[in-house]
């Protein structure tokens, strides 16, 4: 698989682009943020083409201005236990 990072410049507000590509299967990680990018997508493809495919959907989006895509070479670490925080 490949796997890669996805920042997304949005022509107004972020939310209705994060959610459609929140729907899609691709997609393991989406988030609203703020800096450069209004939506960053970390998504997971099984040939090049397939990730061709899909920053060819996130731009034909409505609200999509331009997309930026950093693909993974190698992967030095990648951890999800740092948990929630306590109340």
């Amino acid at each position: 698989f490949d796997q890669a990072l996805v920042g997304v410049k949005t022509s107004g507000a972020p939310e209705e682009v994060a959610d459609e590509i929140a729907r899609w299967p691709e997609a393991d990680y989406v988030v609203v943020t703020a800096g450069q990018f209004d939506v960053v997508v970390e998504v997971v493809a099984s040939t090049r083409r397939e990730l061709l495919d899909l920053t060819n959907r996130m731009r034909a989006l409505a609200g999509v201005v331009s997309t930026e895509t950093f693909f993974y070479l190698e992967m030095w670490k990648q951890l999800y236990d740092w948990g929630t925080r306590g109340a």
